[in-house]
């Protein structure tokens, strides 16, 4: 066990270090004082509206896991599936991306319910392979919305000497997963869970009850993601925005902001945001004004989802407790009977 908390340790510590060096040289960046007045003029009530559109992105986001928990004949109800889908929401935040808050979720969900893990961890992949879906067809809506409007013109200032080599990354990765999909003939964990992977993903595409359902639960999920970036935006800024032309930033700042590196996304988010908002003509304060609001967002709830985590986890010991007094009950009480 030691083992394997030590690594999970340095990688948290290691998160934890790069968002705060990367919020450290945004702050450098900014002229002084600039966040600071951005986030003082903030109008709470668009704030608010934010925090109750993060939370209602929710059922899509627990409807498309539903759907291919059905594939997989492994749902209860949608009743658990929404409360376990806010609980890997807090699993997603403090393991770093979906990665491990979806096998730390799946592993809750099969204790919880006595379902299979194998079944679980496929039925989380597909959902994230339906919520990529919804990814790409809203970002090709953005970017075609963006491309009639003239949401590109900024980009033609963009240069890699002044930091942006990292979007290289973006195609490198690709690469790597394309290569990574070819089909394994190991008899490995990793290579059986890869084939069991690819046969339910032909299911799911042969499956119409779920393929354009889960693509649509996925697109809800972005629309509402952006939605709370755009929100908070509007919630900081007092200058007219150009909504049809950065329309096509929100799909990438949000792929980005997903990747396993700092807490909540903080300093990667803020990053994208300042860039590419910045090339649109928003204030690059105001940028990272809302894309700061946007993670409190996120964290209020993550701390929601680990209150449900607490309550769930004490009822269950409550009911285990009491089925073990009721069938094996003390000495002393049985003596006094």
């Amino acid at each position: 066990m030691e083992s394997i908390n030590k690594p999970l340790l340095w990688f948290r510590a290691a998160g934890g270090i790069v968002a705060v060096l990367a919020i450290g040289l945004l702050l450098h960046r900014l002229h002084p004082g600039a966040l600071a007045e951005a986030l003082h003029h903030t109008r709470p009530g668009w704030v608010l509206v934010a925090t109750v559109l993060y939370g209602l992105l929710f059922l899509p986001a627990a409807w498309r896991w539903h759907l291919a928990l059905r594939l997989s004949r492994s749902e209860v109800n949608f009743g658990v599936t929404a409360r376990v889908s806010l609980i890997g929401h807090f699993f997603y935040t403090i393991f770093f991306g979906a990665a491990g808050g979806d096998v730390a979720k799946c592993m809750l969900y099969s204790r919880w319910y006595r379902k299979p893990l194998p079944e679980a961890l496929v039925a989380a992949s597909l959902d994230r392979l339906l919520g990529f879906g919804g990814l790409l067809l809203f970002a090709g809506i953005a970017f075609g919305t963006a491309a009639v409007h003239d949401g590109f013109a900024g980009l033609r200032s963009l240069s890699f000497n002044r930091g942006y080599w990292w979007w290289l990354l973006v195609p490198v990765a690709a690469v790597l997963l394309i290569r990574r999909a070819n089909p394994p003939t190991g008899n490995s964990p990793l290579d059986r869970f890869r084939r069991t992977f690819r046969e339910n993903g032909r299911r799911v595409i042969a499956s119409p009850r779920i393929f354009f359902p889960g693509l649509l639960c996925g697109l809800l999920v972005q629309l509402a993601l952006s939605g709370v970036l755009a929100l908070n935006l509007q919630a900081v800024s007092h200058a007219p925005i150009p909504w049809l032309q950065l329309l096509w930033t929100f799909p990438v700042i949000s792929l980005i902001s997903g990747l396993p590196i700092t807490v909540a996304g903080l300093g990667v988010r803020d990053s994208a945001a300042f860039a590419l908002l910045g090339m649109c003509g928003v204030a690059r304060a105001d940028a990272v004004a809302a894309s700061l609001l946007t993670a409190a967002v996120s964290l209020v709830w993550t701390l929601a989802g680990g209150l449900l985590l607490a309550h769930e986890a004490r009822l269950r010991r409550q009911k285990i407790f009491g089925e073990k007094w009721v069938a094996d009950p003390p000495p002393l009480a049985a003596r006094k009977l």
